[in-house]
């Protein structure tokens, strides 16, 4: 975890205390796991940085990529870091894709199937998939977060919704609407759950009831009834 001072901190499981790794310099927007010992983090002043943890600290070992402005988010596509940020650009390894002319605050990439999504500031998600791309107008005010297990993507927005949307069928569903903007979303580890955060400084968690990839749209029909 991160927080605007460019704090990071890492906790050895949920019974543990977090400990603080190490300061990035500038407010850490955006951090993803490589595996137990490394993780990249995405700050305000533009750097995609790869750190190693060494005990009860993290050693910075290079910046990767360099944005021109903030980057809110980062991820990893075939061992490799994706990112995104402030100009709407998405940044790879392979070149850089201007997907939007505003900022994109979210990405998810799927090493199987070879895609990435991305939310914009304006509410919109991108789809990109091996060069073919596809804007969706999902919500009305920014994406802040999102999870992927394809075909299904989970958003939380600044328009005080959680949407799933379905990337083979086109089907949207509202899976949470509530009194304040919607920050981070989490996928559970053994996927068959959701939890986000709002601005109310509430947590909601959505349970599947099996893998969200496993879910017909009918099921998250189900699903959004049973939450009235």
């Amino acid at each position: 975890m991160s927080d605007d001072h460019g704090r990071v901190w890492l906790a050895a499981g949920h019974d543990q205390d977090a400990v603080e790794i190490c300061r990035t310099g500038s407010p850490a927007y955006a951090l993803t796991p490589v595996n137990s010992r490394r993780f990249y983090s995405g700050d305000r002043a533009g750097d995609v940085t790869l750190w190693e943890v060494r005990g009860t600290d993290a050693l910075r070992l290079r910046v990767v990529d360099k944005h021109e402005g903030p980057v809110f988010g980062v991820d990893l596509l075939g061992g490799e870091c994706v990112s995104v940020g402030a100009t709407g650009e998405l940044r790879t390894p392979s070149g850089i894709t201007v997907v939007a002319s505003v900022a994109l605050f979210a990405v998810c990439a799927d090493d199987t199937h070879r895609l990435t999504v991305v939310g914009d500031a304006s509410g919109h998600l991108h789809v990109i998939d091996r060069g073919e791309r596809q804007e969706i107008p999902l919500h009305t005010d920014a994406i802040r977060s999102l999870v992927l297990d394809f075909p299904w993507v989970v958003t939380s927005s600044k328009d005080g919704t959680a949407k799933a949307f379905n990337i083979r069928t086109g089907f949207t569903g509202v899976l949470w609407e509530g009194p304040d903007y919607g920050y981070e979303i989490s996928l559970s580890p053994d996927r068959t759950a959701v939890a986000l955060v709002h601005g109310g400084g509430e947590l909601v968690v959505r349970r599947f009831g099996k893998r969200l990839a496993d879910l017909t749209d009918q099921d998250l029909e189900t699903l959004i009834a049973a939450h009235g």
